[in-house]
Parts: C-alpha cells; sequence; structure tokens
C-alpha cells in the first residue's frame, strides 16, 4: 500500500515504512482548522527494540534478544522518536507540501502530465526541477519514459502534450507521473542521460539536413 493510499484511509494514523535503511514513522495529527504531517525518523534496530517493549517484553529481554547494550536500549526509550530532526540536510520541499502536489494531480491527467516547470508555478515554488523530482521521488513518483515515440507524438496532436518544451525534448519525454514502490532504485539519472542523448540526435539530423555555401 502506498504512503498516499495510507494518509488517505486512515487520517489518524502511526504507519512504518523503509526508506534508505531507516524507518520512516508517519504521525498524522488533525485540529480543527489544520491538518500537520510530522516526519519521525528511527532506525530499523530502535523500532524493533520500541515494538517489543509496546508487545509486552520487558526492556532488558528486547535489549538481550537484538543484542543492544541496556543502557543503549534504556536511552532510546527515553530520547523518544526523532519526529523534529531527520537525518540528512534539511529538505527544500517541506513534506507537506509534497503531499498536497500529489494530493493536487492524482486522478486528474491534465494536471499529472504537467512539467515541473509547471508544477513550481502552480505552487509558487522556488526550487530547481531535480529538487522537484527528488522530493516526488522520495514518496514513490517517478518519470515515466513511453516505450514509443509516437504515443507521446499522438497526446501531442490531441492537444494532451507539453507544448512549452521545443521538438527534441517533445521527442524525449512524457510527463505522465507514475507511482513506483518505495525503495525502489529511482531512474532519474537513465532517463536525464536519454533526453540529452535526444535531443543531440534531434539536433544532428537538423544540422545535416541543411545546405551551407562557402564564400
Amino acid at each position: 500500500m502506498s504512503m498516499k493510499t495510507l494518509l488517505a484511509n486512515v487520517p489518524k494514523c502511526i504507519a512504518t515504512f523503509m526508506v534508505n535503511n531507516y524507518c520512516l514513522l508517519t504521525i498524522t495529527t488533525t485540529t480543527t482548522t489544520t491538518t500537520t504531517v510530522l516526519m519521525a525518523w528511527d532506525t530499523p534496530t530502535r523500532v524493533r527494540y520500541k515494538t517489543k517493549v509496546q508487545d509486552g517484553y520487558s526492556e532488558h529481554q528486547a535489549a538481550r534478544l537484538l543484542g543492544v547494550p541496556n543502557s543503549t536500549a534504556r536511552g532510546w526509550l527515553q530520547k523518544g522518536d526523532r519526529v523534529q530532526k531527520p537525518p540528512g540536510r534539511p529538505a527544500k520541499l517541506p513534506d507537506s507540501t509534497v503531499l498536497a502536489i500529489i494530493q493536487w494531480f492524482t486522478g486528474h491527467y491534465d494536471r499529472r502530465i504537467l512539467s515541473p516547470k509547471q508544477i513550481k508555478k502552480e505552487f509558487n515554488l522556488n526550487v530547481s526541477r531535480n529538487t522537484i523530482l527528488k522530493a516526488l521521488a522520495h514518496f514513490g513518483y517517478y518519470y515515466h519514459v513511453p516505450d514509443y515515440v509516437s504515443d507521446y507524438l499522438e497526446q501531442e496532436v490531441n492537444g494532451k502534450g507539453l507544448i512549452a518544451f521545443n521538438l527534441p525534448f517533445i521527442l524525449a519525454i512524457s510527463l505522465l507521473w507514475h507511482e513506483l514502490l518505495l525503495g525502489t532504485t529511482t531512474n532519474q539519472s537513465f532517463i536525464l542521460f536519454h533526453m540529452k542523448e535526444k535531443a543531440k540526435d534531434s539536433h544532428s539530423r537538423s544540422m545535416q539536413s541543411k545546405s551551407f555555401k562557402g564564400h
């Protein structure tokens, strides 16, 4: 089950996901006016230890089963979940903004085919294209490259394609977001390389078709 589906179906919950060897705890709290989504990060061992204690094991038994010193395990319980400071550099796009973007284009085909540039304009974001790609990839959303370029050109003829890009990029990409399982390897590098190679090939063909007169 995806994070999006879980958040939609269970408004008040604590769900656990594995992301880059960390357990991502999604804590959703609802007030009378606003809904706040907090991201709590913990390592798998800490989560297993706390789960065993909640299931009825004593602190000593849980630590012994996991091979963790008692003093270290007690410190985990005292500190609680690391809600305020996830590991690594703080994200440029808050999780609440990314979830709003996902909710905005879910179920709307005309929005799912929009480019990162158009998403930036819609949400008034001051971030780069790659930042948007990485933020959405964190929630399992990636660019989808069509198997056949003709599929995308057919969408273009029907008025459903992207017109803002020049021809090489129109030939190279389809801006339809697809949801994949969390933890899968991102293919963004391959897609960017694929786009550049397509652009080079198109430019080379256009140059070869031109005739130049010597002076």
